[in-house]
């Protein structure tokens, strides 16, 4: 098995946002009650990069 680690990049949006809404719709994965966008997710999620 091989596992590529990189930067969450703005086009792996889509797939994780899948991954979060399925957690939103347990109602024990999250306070969140909606999807969020693009920008609000960017804005309000920390995102790493190398200097």
């Amino acid at each position: 098995m091989c596992i590529l680690l990189r930067a969450f990049r703005k086009d792996d949006f889509q797939q994780v946002l899948d991954i979060y809404g399925d957690g939103i719709r347990t109602g024990i994965a999250t306070f969140e009650t909606k999807l969020p966008d693009w920008s609000l997710w960017n804005k309000n999620i920390l995102i790493i990069q190398e200097l």
